[in-house]
């Protein structure tokens, strides 16, 4: 593998690393699913257990309208359901945003202490 795609390699694996650390999981009430939060997935866990996934979801009156399963549902908001969303989290965000800086920081300071770019000496014969 060459070092240009060893690279690649390492900056495709940190940025979808990055993506996937920026996003939770929240439970959420009826109420923030309602215009004009553009949720697009939640997830409904029933007072059994049984979790479904429904896309394009929104509430109307009492009601959580979404796609499940290839077809528009309608299912009635009780009090045994739960809600949830993934969401951006601005805290993971950050943390994600330092370490990567640092990781920078630090592979410019070995690249310079190893003498990389620097061309005042002849080349060794």
């Amino acid at each position: 593998m060459t070092t240009l795609n060893r690279w690649a390699t390492i900056a495709g694996a940190a940025w979808l690393l990055s993506i996937a650390g920026c996003m939770s999981v929240q439970t959420v009430r009826p109420g923030d699913l309602r215009a004009p939060h553009p949720w697009t997935r939640v997830w409904v866990t029933d007072g059994k257990g049984t979790t479904t996934v429904y896309e394009e979801a929104h509430v109307e009156g009492e009601t959580l309208v979404g796609i499940a399963n290839g077809k528009w549902e309608h299912v009635h908001l009780t009090d045994d359901l739960t809600l949830r969303t993934r969401e951006v989290s601005t805290g993971r965000t950050a943390l994600i945003g330092v370490g990567i800086g640092a990781v920078l920081l630090g592979g410019v300071f070995l690249l310079v202490q190893s003498g990389f770019g620097d061309n005042s000496s002849p080349p060794k014969q």
